[in-house]
């Protein structure tokens, strides 16, 4: 039987999420990411006018997180590898001054989550005499980044036996919006269809212990007690709420569906549980040429 039923709609998972929270987003372009959670809270925004003025995180290129470009729904962008729909033709969020960006790095942002779950300090020597420096840009993408850092700096020079140190200081994140293949009703996940896995586990860690909330879309349901226990890479006891995908083609493409050009049905070969047969690959498709083939050597 189960303990807890932890399943939601979309919707209902947006309506948990309040206005202000400190929004963490997991995946890398499409392949992990969230996507039908993500369009419910923004519908919701359009809707209500709530939740207003998240401030949200990625640690990889989240593509998707363009969908939060919209006045009102967002209050700062955190960014491990900024969505480049922040930075348009046009500017952008990022260029037009909309919200204040920071940008770090990909490998800084999965730190993070791993400094908030065990709530110690992110201390990293990445990043010195960069534009991550504090005496440079403090990792400022635009001019309402660096009016923001004046009275908030997310960055700070500190020195630990004679050596220089960057520390990170970020709100606590109060939301994970994170992406897996198969839950129970207890809320235990699984990542066994995923072709990318993501910091789901610290991105749960951190939003738990900050005594915030976890949100899990996936493609599957199953009664406790149905997933072997070795398969389980977050634990119920971190997960409040689980959203089954209603159009998983749609909103849970298991590729980088904007790189690979669309997105594909599962494929086992994506995920490292096997190797596809070598005849199958379209090698002459995928043959770079000129200056990716230099980039690639």
């Amino acid at each position: 039987m189960p303990m807890y039923d932890k399943t939601v709609t979309a919707d209902e998972a947006a309506a948990k999420i309040p206005d202000r929270a400190f929004v963490a987003v997991g995946g890398v372009n499409t392949a992990g990411t969230p996507m039908e959670v993500i369009d419910a809270i923004v519908d919701r925004y359009k809707k209500e006018g709530h939740p207003s003025k998240i401030d949200i995180t990625n640690s990889g290129n989240n593509w998707y997180t363009k969908q939060f470009a919209v006045e009102g729904l967002l209050g700062v962008y955190y960014a491990g590898f900024p969505s480049m729909d922040y930075k348009s033709a046009d500017g952008g969020f990022t260029d037009n001054n909309k919200i204040p960006v920071f940008h770090f790095t990909q490998g800084i942002g999965t730190q993070l989550y791993l400094a908030q779950a065990a709530k110690t300090p992110y201390l990293t020597k990445v990043g010195i005499d960069t534009y991550i420096d504090p005496r440079i840009d403090g990792a400022c993408a635009n001019e309402k980044a660096k009016e923001f850092a004046d009275k908030h700096p997310i960055v700070k020079i500190v020195e630990i036996d004679g050596e220089e140190y960057l520390h990170f200081d970020l709100p606590p994140i109060t939301v994970a919006l994170i992406r897996a293949t198969t839950a129970d009703t207890d809320g235990n996940l699984t990542d066994r269809e995923e072709s990318i896995k993501n910091e789901i586990l610290p991105m749960a860690m951190a939003a738990h212990n900050n005594g915030g909330i976890v949100i899990a879309q996936v493609n599957h349901i199953v009664e406790p007690g149905q997933i072997h226990a070795a398969e389980v890479k977050v634990p119920g006891m971190l997960v409040d709420y689980v959203v089954q995908c209603t159009d998983q083609k749609r909103w849970a493409p298991q590729n980088l569906a904007m790189v690979l050009g669309g997105a594909t049905e599962y494929n086992p070969g994506l995920t490292g549980y096997c190797n596809v047969a070598r005849a199958r690959i379209p090698f002459d498709a995928w043959t770079p040429s000129g200056t990716k083939v230099m980039m690639a050597r």
